[in-house]
């Protein structure tokens, strides 16, 4: 992808279901504003299908935020979401290479966990 476009030959393989791998950037090189915008618009996509399938399985109101998109490492990762926290990683199957990272807090696992047992869940606010 050269001047932040699909090549014709970029699009047919993502038509065809074949990824299509990104060119690498220099060592230090963040995303541009466009692809930054791009991968947040799949993720909103993705975590609002999500939180729809989530509300009818808790029978509860479920809210997103707009995602953060950023590259870091497992380490900083680990950095910014210490234990207990509960982080799923969702890695692309077709037309992307890479993967997404949801953090849960250990009370909210716990909440969601108990209410798709059927349970009460009984929630604290916590300041």
């Amino acid at each position: 992808m050269s001047d932040g476009f699909l090549s014709q030959e970029e699009i047919d393989a993502l038509l065809r279901g074949e990824p299509v791998a990104a060119s690498p950037s220099p060592a230090g090189q963040d995303l541009s504003d466009i692809e930054k915008d791009a991968l947040g618009e799949i993720g909103n996509i993705s975590m609002g299908t999500a939180a729809t399938t989530l509300s009818v399985l808790l029978g509860r109101r479920v809210s997103i935020t707009t995602p953060k998109v950023s590259i870091t490492s497992l380490n900083e990762i680990k950095r910014q979401y210490p234990l207990p926290y509960l982080v799923i990683e969702v890695g692309y199957t077709q037309g992307l290479l890479g993967t997404n990272i949801l953090a849960v807090r250990e009370q909210d696992a716990l909440i969601i966990a108990d209410l798709m047992m059927g349970g009460m869940a009984l929630i604290r606010q916590q300041n």
